[in-house]
């Protein structure tokens, strides 16, 4: 035998805490993309004109017909081969620096959204 209970909130309530969350998405991302930048391989001269830590950027995909999420990514068409190529020494940074940035961030970022929505309901 169980229990129900049902909770239903007015649609100014739903939009406040949906854009809360999207908000606390946001900043968690962003959160996640400095430690990867922390991470990311550093060369002293850029390849280009411009060092792969500088095209990272994170990007809020809203209204999805499956949810709401966020983006993190690299402009640097290099980005992909620094990430995936564990064989590589980087005499500055890492490879897996995204993933690795994920795996260290992940509570701090659920906490940030926790946060965020708590504070729209009060």
């Amino acid at each position: 035998m169980g229990m129900t209970t049902k909770l239903t909130l007015n649609s100014n309530v739903t939009v406040q805490l949906a854009a809360a969350r999207r908000r606390g998405m946001v900043d968690a991302a962003e959160h996640i993309r400095k430690l990867s930048d922390a991470r990311a391989p550093y060369e002293d001269k850029p390849r280009h004109e411009v060092h792969m830590r500088d095209t990272s950027s994170v990007r809020l995909e809203a209204g999805r017909a499956d949810g709401d999420r966020v983006a993190i990514g690299y402009e640097a068409f290099w980005a992909v081969w620094q990430h995936e190529n564990h064989e590589w020494h980087h005499e500055h940074g890492e490879a897996g620096f995204l993933a690795n940035s994920l795996i260290e961030g992940s509570d701090a970022a659920f906490e940030t959204v926790a946060k965020a929505m708590r504070e729209a309901g009060t």
